[in-house]
Order: structure tokens, then sequence, then C-alpha cells
């Protein structure tokens, strides 16, 4: 008996335009998932210093209600408002001028 010669060379030209596609296609989806992901830790930072703000809020809310001086907690509301003003125009979110 001969052993028959095998060419894997014309089946890999077949096989290249199908791979092709469905290689671009994961490429595209990995790249989708990096994207969000990005954008979810963009807005994660955001949501921190925005409840940072809330908090202070409240403090000073609570402060004026309760009669207990309001100097520390207003001092907390401006550097929790700075903070989130750094934090937008870092991410590009604070509109031009602000």
């Amino acid at each position: 008996m001969t052993a028959h010669s095998f060419d894997p060379d014309p089946i890999a030209r077949a096989l290249v335009p199908a791979v092709r596609d469905l290689l671009l296609d994961e490429v595209r989806r990995h790249v989708a998932c990096e994207r969000q992901a990005q954008a979810d830790a963009v807005d994660a930072d955001i949501m921190r210093a925005c409840r940072a703000v809330a908090r202070a809020s409240d403090k000073l809310a609570q402060a004026r209600f309760s009669g207990s001086p309001e100097a520390y907690a207003r001092r907390d509301l401006v550097k929790a408002a700075a903070a989130l003003g750094t934090t937008l125009r870092k991410h590009g979110r604070m509109p031009k001028g602000e």
C-alpha cells in the first residue's frame, strides 16, 4: 500500500475567508466590551463624586435643622462640589466654560 499525500493548502485557502470573518467579529465584540467597561468605570467614578456631594448636602441640612454650627458642613459641601467638578472635567463631562 502506498501512503496518500495530503495537501492541507487547498483546505486552508478555502477556510481563510470564513475564519477571517469569525475572527474579525470576535475582535469587534472584544473591543466593544472594553469600551463599555471603560464607560462603566467613568460612570462609577462620577457617581462616587455625586454621592459625596449628596452626603455633604445632607450633612449641611442636618446641621441647619439641629442648630449646630454649619461652617464645617458648608466647607465639606464646597470641597465635595469642587471634587465633583474636577471629576467631571477629568472625564470630559463638564460643559465648556463651567
